[in-house]
């Protein structure tokens, strides 16, 4: 169901929920006179504009990641920072995702102006329905498992630079399948990203289509 979104934020630390939470919060008062701005724009360009403002929490993500981590830390750029900034980026697309779905929700009922397409019929509002639910909870999984690849993505760079300072007895072989292993994981980080933000995209299509202004 549509609440398992919330679920998300179970696998994240307060300190990345925080961070997620200023990037969300400015994103959204930045894309107020973006989206002004482009109302009147065709709706292929309006897209490519929607695709944008998704990347705008994630430099917001690097930028505050970098100020908490840098001033607490001393850690101003480090692994720990690329694993907080890709943690809140993803929490903050989670809360986009929710909040604009509410807001449409208590925009339509106070304006009395919003329905379910009348035009759907009964298989076509279940299947919509059915489908939002799948692909919420694909980001839930598609989330935890970019969290977990970051995390060995650490570990094996971290045993990496273990074996190459080792300038006493370097094990070639086994820095060769460290490497191999790093390529993969970032080939599937990679993959987990576009997926979760393809999903995203589907999700706000699909919630366009159940519901229309009388």
């Amino acid at each position: 169901m549509d609440y398992e979104i919330f679920t998300i934020f179970k696998n994240y630390s307060l300190e990345a929920i925080l961070i997620a939470s200023g990037s969300f919060l400015l994103t959204y008062l930045i894309k107020i006179p973006i989206k002004k701005k482009t109302a009147q724009l065709e709706e292929n360009k309006r897209k490519m504009v929607n695709v944008v403002i998704l990347f705008i929490p994630l430099c917001l993500s690097f930028v505050f990641s970098v100020l908490y981590y840098g001033i607490t830390k001393n850690q101003w750029v480090s692994l720990l920072v690329l694993d907080s900034t890709l943690s809140s980026w993803l929490i903050s697309l989670s809360m986009y995702a929710i909040v604009s779905r509410i807001w449409l929700v208590i925009k339509g009922i106070k304006s009395g102006n919003l329905q379910i397409n009348p035009e759907l019929t009964k298989q076509t509002i279940s299947y919509i329905k059915d489908t939002l639910q799948n692909l919420n909870s694909e980001n839930k999984n598609e989330t935890k498992k970019l969290q977990d690849i970051v995390k060995e993505l650490s570990t094996q760079t971290e045993l990496r630079n273990e074996i190459a300072n080792d300038t006493v007895q370097i094990n070639l072989d086994k820095l060769a399948e460290i490497n191999a292993n790093l390529s993969n994981l970032e080939t599937q980080k990679k993959n987990a990203e576009q997926k979760i933000e393809s999903n995203n995209q589907a999700i706000a299509r699909y919630n366009e289509k159940l519901y229309i202004k009388k």
